[in-house]
């Protein structure tokens, strides 16, 4: 839900506060035509997202129009 909610940033860090080991994360890789999508993230957004919230380590894929993030604690 990170593409809808207009602090990204702040759940990321809360995310990685509550997480016991790894937060995992799907947002989608490209513009659609849902209106309440109010962000639109790159791999290099989420990983420096991520990073700047406490994840030590970022891997990030691709799968079927969505980017999946897991970011270990």
């Amino acid at each position: 839900v990170l593409e809808h909610i207009p602090a990204a940033e702040s759940a990321a860090r809360e995310a990685i506060r509550a997480a016991r080991r790894a937060v995992l994360a799907t947002v989608p890789s490209h513009e659609d035509d849902t209106p309440e999508h109010i962000h639109l993230f790159d791999r290099s957004r989420l990983d420096r997202m991520f990073r700047d919230a406490g994840a030590r380590r970022v891997t990030i894929e691709q799968v079927r129009g969505h980017l999946a993030l897991v970011a270990l604690r």
